[in-house]
């Protein structure tokens, strides 16, 4: 299978929210259109500030403005 290219604008799922006690650095390759990074770099930063608090749904509903 031929990897395609695609835009990820999705939230940060899937990850342990304890990861911010076990790394020292985060990256995050942002699209350049501003509103396509809006839900992946917020729901980034939340993973990273509330660890075990995070909450997918609410950071997306957040990063949306809703």
């Amino acid at each position: 299978m031929r990897d395609v290219p695609r835009l990820h604008m999705g939230p940060v799922e899937g990850r342990d929210p304890g990861i911010r006690d076990l790394i020292a650095g985060y990256a995050a390759n942002p699209p350049v259109q501003a509103e396509a990074s809006r839900i992946p770099l917020f729901t980034a930063a939340r993973l990273l500030r509330e660890g075990r608090g995070y909450d997918t749904s609410r950071a997306v509903e957040e990063a949306l403005g809703s």
